[in-house]
């Protein structure tokens, strides 16, 4: 039987490059063995597993440094009729005027998903935008904040706001 998986409860994110998270493994030096390069493939796979796992189950302790705080993004499920709209406007050839790409999508999908950003004194204010058919969705210049700190954050939050959108996720 299927089960159908609660799209109500609010999930909290953690941007990889948050300094309070455990650090990613250290690339090898130039003219590294092949030993030494494959345990940093190794390395790097754990550490990957383990903050897809983080972000799977809500459960970031593991990931977290001792005594510090990062900052957590507070994010909800995108309408499914958005999701498929927009779905349909990034197949939609380059020429198309309607045609959503890569850069505007992490940002119309951060936009919907953003609810609070907890450790902050960002305010989201959420409300219809009426250039996007009245989506209910944080506003740009919290967008605009997000990029003055590290540009990095929207494009990897609407990248995971896309993949976890044909998925289940977070599994808890």
């Amino acid at each position: 039987m299927i089960r159908l998986p609660s799209l109500q409860r609010p999930y909290d994110f953690i941007y990889s490059k948050d300094p309070a998270l455990k650090k990613p493994p250290e690339k090898p030096a130039l003219g590294a063995t092949d030993d030494e390069v494959d345990a940093y493939r190794k390395a790097v796979a754990e550490y990957s597993g383990e903050l897809t796992a983080c972000r799977d189950t809500g459960k970031w302790d593991g990931m977290i440094t001792p005594g510090e705080v990062p900052l957590k993004f507070v994010l909800g499920h995108v309408d499914r009729s958005a999701f498929r709209a927009i779905a349909d406007r990034t197949a939609l050839p380059d020429t198309s005027p309607q045609h959503i790409g890569d850069a505007q999508l992490a940002v119309l999908l951060t936009r919907l998903a953003l609810i609070d950003v907890v450790g902050t004194d960002l305010k989201i204010v959420r409300s219809p935008d009426p250039d996007w058919n009245g989506w209910v969705m944080a506003q740009q210049d919290a967008i605009d904040r997000l990029d003055m700190a590290d540009i990095r954050i929207v494009n990897e939050i609407g990248a995971h706001v896309w993949l976890r959108a044909f998925d289940i996720s977070p599994k808890a």
